[in-house]
């Protein structure tokens, strides 16, 4: 799993399609790595465990019935947030926001 840590994008998207990762698992496997981070709190300033891994969840479920929504579909992302995003506070890294 360590291994996914480094795989690009699109090799992660074909792996999921393959059936050899499940989205769930590869969710769990950045949040652990980005809680583990020795910077975490410089690089992210909120985490949406929850959010993340039900849309993992219900990646899966499309991967396991063959209905993904892209290549992309499950392979997780991480915005910064100058983007807002449903029920996320948007602070564009700023004290003041």
């Amino acid at each position: 799993m360590q291994r996914w840590l480094t795989m690009s994008a699109a090799a992660l998207g074909r792996a999921i399609a393959k059936g050899d990762i499940d989205p769930v698992d590869l969710a769990q496997t950045y949040l652990d790595a980005i809680d583990a981070h020795p910077f975490r709190s410089r690089i992210y300033t909120i985490v949406t465990r929850d959010r993340a891994l039900a849309e993992a969840q219900a990646a899966s479920e499309r991967a396991r019935l063959g209905q993904r929504k892209s290549a992309l579909d499950g392979v997780p992302v991480s915005w910064k947030d100058l983007f807002d995003s449903a029920n996320v506070a948007t602070e564009a890294g700023s004290v003041l926001l």
